[in-house]
Formats: structure tokens, sequence, C-alpha cells
């Protein structure tokens, strides 16, 4: 019996684990992001300086792809674009660029909360200084 225990010990332990699968990292040059972000900043600090509001994140990257659009030949280029851009603002948040502002956070014109939806809204973060941007 101890034999039996031991083959299926021995059994259980050949059982390969699943790999997840590996995510494919993106690459970009240096010069692209710095353009991307460029132009986001641009739009950002723009609507934040004349509305004091910030820009919705799928305003914003509609706004994006329209400014990329002669540049984009197919369905396939704009969706690859749009996620291109969508990793981008993530790094963004991460530099101290940008600040996400989730639903709970506005309101309208009466001052009423706003329901909490999943819109992202971004500003430009308080100790990001514009001026020095490339």
């Amino acid at each position: 019996m101890a034999d039996e225990d031991a083959d299926a010990d021995a059994g259980a332990e050949a059982t390969p684990i699943p790999q997840q699968p590996k995510k494919e990292r993106t690459k970009i040059t240096y010069d692209k992001y710095m353009a991307i972000l460029n132009m986001l900043v641009r739009r950002v600090n723009d609507d934040q300086s004349a509305t004091e509001d910030g820009v919705e994140e799928d305003e914003l990257l509609m706004w994006y792809l329209e400014q990329r659009e002669s540049e984009l030949e197919t369905q396939e280029d704009l969706e690859t674009e749009r996620a291109l851009a969508r990793k981008v603002l993530r790094k963004m948040v991460k530099e101290n660029i940008l600040m996400p502002i989730r639903g709970e956070g506005l309101a309208d014109e009466q001052g009423q909360g706003l329901a909490a939806t999943e819109k992202v809204t971004y500003v430009m973060h308080p100790n990001c200084a514009v001026e020095e941007m490339g």
C-alpha cells in the first residue's frame, strides 16, 4: 500500500503546471512616445486652462485618433493606435504627468454629485511642470 501512495505522489508532481500566456510587451520609439505624450498633455492642459475641468478618457482618445486620422489606413491601424494611446495614458499616470479622476469626485453645475459611472477624467498632475516638457 505504501508503494501505491508513493506512485500517486510521483504522478501528482509530474503533472505540468499550466503556464500563463506571456503578455506581449509593446515597444515604441522614444520619439513616438514623446509625440503622443506631448499631444495628450497639450490637449489636457488647454482644456483644464479653459474650463477648469479635465478631459474624459474616451474624448481624449477620440481627439487623438482624429489628429492621427490621415496616417491611419485600416480599422486595424485605428485599434492598434487606440491601444497604444491608452498604454501611454497609463504610463503618464505612473510618471505623475496626468492624474485620473474617477466619477465620485465630479459634480455638475448645481453642485450635485454625478452618478458613479466608470468614466475617467484626466487632469494635469499638480507636480508636473508643463513648461519644461519638450
